[in-house]
């Protein structure tokens, strides 16, 4: 087939639907979409990169055509559109989110600076291993909202919980501290810190960002109308940061 019977449009239009195809795979295959996105949109990125690719090589098949009719050319602007969640996700994945950054800034008098976020009372009720609440992955937001909607119920249960040291010299006392995890419901826009108070006589030494793995008993801690778990440290020790860093409930 003769070369100049090759429309230019289609066939660029085809290599951008190539890019996302490639790129949505990229990024499921590496596990950089759990920084940005809910897991369970995993299969609709995948369907997408098919669908793209599909499309492409439709677009593919028409450039040959001799009798293919062009449409008008799209202007700039219009690719430029196309690209701008493209670069918006790029910068997402180059920053590293703060929880100073995130924090709730209300008075320590009427709500505490890590507030339960998900707290849907139908959530299953988590169940104890060993006679311990052991925080993970899994079962983090079933705990937290355990803990915070039935606290007295745990109060002097021994508990251990990893995640990211937040400190607030504003709200919290000398030897308090915050253990919290980014929680995310549908993406990165909609990510809040959520987590426990934590009261050990080392936090000084404690860095924000650090991530660490805490061990202690579960209390109460008073404000002036409401009362939210604590956990009495016994241990803190340092982990490597997870390749999986969220929560996704």
């Amino acid at each position: 087939m003769k070369l100049h019977h090759v429309q230019r449009a289609p066939v660029l239009q085809a290599i951008v639907l190539f890019c996302f195809s490639i790129y949505f795979i990229a990024v499921v295959a590496s596990g950089a979409v759990y920084q940005y996105v809910h897991e369970r949109h995993i299969p609709m990125l995948l369907f997408s990169a098919v669908l793209f690719l599909i499309i492409g090589i439709v677009y593919i098949q028409c450039a040959f055509r001799k009798k293919y009719t062009a449409q008008k050319p799209s202007h700039f602007l219009y690719l430029l559109i196309f690209f701008m969640p493209f670069i918006g996700v790029i910068v997402t994945l180059k920053q590293d989110f703060d929880f100073s950054a995130l924090a709730y800034t209300d008075s320590l008098s009427e709500q505490s600076a890590i507030a339960p976020f998900f707290s849907n009372p139908e959530t299953v009720k988590p169940a104890l291993e060993n006679g311990v609440i052991v925080m993970n992955d899994q079962n983090f937001a079933a705990w937290l909202t355990e803990l915070y909607m039935q606290l007295d119920s745990w109060i002097g249960t021994k508990i251990t919980v990893s995640g990211s040291v937040w400190k607030d010299q504003d709200y919290f006392a000398a030897d308090e501290f915050a253990v919290a995890r980014m929680m995310m419901l549908c993406c990165a826009a909609d990510m809040q810190p959520v987590g426990f108070l934590a009261q050990w006589a080392e936090a000084k030494n404690l860095t924000d960002n650090d991530w660490v793995m805490v061990s202690g008993t579960v209390g109460k801690k008073q404000y002036d109308s409401s009362a939210d778990p604590i956990i009495i440290v016994d241990s803190v020790k340092k982990i490597p940061r997870p390749q999986r860093e969220y929560l996704y409930p």
